[in-house]
Formats: C-alpha cells, sequence, structure tokens
C-alpha cells in the first residue's frame, strides 16, 4: 500500500467504500474526516478494514481524546494477534488490556481466562492439602 498522495486518496476512496457497503453509513459520514486521516490510513494499512471497523466502534465524537486512544490500542492488539471479534467489545478489550500488562505469558494466558478463576482454585486446593500433609508430618 502506498504512502504517496494517489495512493491516500486511493486508500481514503477504499475506506469510504467500505464504511458505506459494509457498515452502512451514508455518504456524508463514511468520508474520512480531515483530523483522521493519518490515523485511520495507519489503521487501514496496518490491518485492513477490521481496523477501520475498530476505530469507528471506539473513535466516535462522544468519546473523544480517550475514544481514539482505545482505538489505537485495539488496533495494535489486532496487528498483535489478538481476535478481532474480542476486540470489538469494549468489556473484552478491557481484559485484553489487563493480561497484557502481565510479562511473557499474559498474551499465552488471554486464550485461556475462561478457565482462570478454576485454575486458581485448583492451585489454591493443592496448596492447601500440602500444608496440610506437611503439618501431620
Amino acid at each position: 500500500r502506498s504512502k504517496s498522495p494517489k495512493g491516500d486518496l486511493d486508500d481514503l476512496m477504499k475506506i469510504a467504500m467500505f464504511r458505506m457497503e459494509t457498515l452502512k453509513r451514508p455518504i456524508e459520514s463514511a468520508v474520512v474526516a480531515e483530523q483522521d486521516r493519518g490515523d485511520l490510513l495507519e489503521a487501514y494499512r496496518k490491518v485492513g478494514v477490521n481496523g477501520v471497523e475498530l476505530w469507528d466502534i471506539y473513535a466516535t465524537k462522544e468519546a473523544g481524546p480517550q475514544g481514539r486512544d482505545r482505538a489505537k490500542q485495539s488496533i495494535a492488539f489486532l496487528a498483535a494477534g489478538y481476535p478481532f471479534e474480542d476486540l470489538k467489545d469494549g468489556k473484552t478489550l478491557d481484559a485484553v488490556i489487563f493480561y497484557d500488562k502481565i510479562p511473557v505469558v499474559g498474551k499465552m494466558l488471554y486464550p485461556h481466562r475462561r478457565f482462570m478463576p478454576m485454575a486458581l482454585l485448583g492451585v489454591i486446593a493443592l496448596a492447601v492439602v500440602a500444608f496440610l500433609a506437611r503439618k501431620k508430618e
């Protein structure tokens, strides 16, 4: 994907067409706003139309700068390999952010997050059994 002015125009047209056809936005809101062009072009070039969709979910006028930051975070996580569907939901995005902060193993733990409470309970149970067995000796 080109970074020339013609390449920018081509990509901006593709983004607008995606917004109109797939996201069913009217042409007035499908056209990329000037203040969003750089970020949206970067998102589109990094992860394709999924980046555009994530941008549109989080970077709303109501959300302001925090929404733009969340959009950029979600796009970075998509580029890092996290599932697109997970990143579309704000609560799940919060979970991704939490697990990503765990050094080294966070990304490996994230897919198994539903089993973490049960695994933690198992570890605690084993620790109690080991403690009681040691106390009897």
